[in-house]
């Protein structure tokens, strides 16, 4: 009976280092990657700040028969050196990171889709168009990459590093280099006046 459950044990542990090898190198930049962003807001009495760890599940989602990360409401997978998310509204992906940019191509920004908006009726989501509503007309945003150069990082090992027209920053590997994973998507919810933002403390992998 020992020998049985030993070999069921050794069973599965092979088969979880297989999947953990052949769906990492199907993301190799979120396979074991992890942020710590570090919210604050305005007190009576001073500022307070707080930091989580976030990160993509490393439980695989299969749709449409490719294989997809969550990270919080999103699905994420990675395709030819690009980090694709994926719209539930538009049946399709799109493009989040693009780590083949040349200087001077273009990055476009993504909007999410909120209850606020009446034409969806109340789906959450994102698009890669302009929404509207009664006042207003959301735009999206076409960046432009102004530098490209190399950052090493603390593994000793050089990454490019892509800045854009609007001064947002990301890196190979890691993503926005200030901000959230997910800065390049842009939402219209309302903010507290007490919040001062949140910001990109480090990064980690496995």
């Amino acid at each position: 009976m020992k020998r049985a459950l030993l070999f069921l044990f050794c069973a599965l542990m092979s088969a979880q280092i297989f999947a953990e090898t052949e769906f990492g190198a199907s993301f190799p930049t979120l396979w074991g990657l992890q942020q710590t962003i570090c919210s604050g807001y305005y007190g009576e009495e001073g500022d307070e700040w707080a930091s989580g760890l976030t990160g993509p599940s490393q439980e695989i989602t299969m749709m449409d028969g490719k294989p997809y990360l969550q990270w919080g409401s999103w699905y994420l997978r990675e395709e030819n050196d690009k980090i694709l998310v994926y719209s539930e509204i538009q049946k399709k992906d799109l493009v989040l990171y693009d780590f083949t940019l040349e200087l001077g191509d273009t990055l476009t920004t993504l909007n999410l889709v909120t209850p606020e908006f009446l034409e969806y009726e109340g789906i959450v989501g994102i698009v890669d168009y302009p929404l509207s509503d009664y006042d207003y007309t959301y735009p999206i945003d076409t960046l432009v990459v102004t530098e490209l150069s190399k950052e090493t990082l603390l593994d000793g090992k050089e990454y490019t590093r892509w800045k854009f027209s609007d001064g947002t920053v990301y890196v190979e590997g890691i993503g926005s280099m200030s901000e959230t994973f997910f800065h390049h998507i842009e939402d219209y919810l309302p903010v507290p006046v007490s919040y001062l933002g949140s910001y990109l403390v480090c990064v980690s992998k496995n």
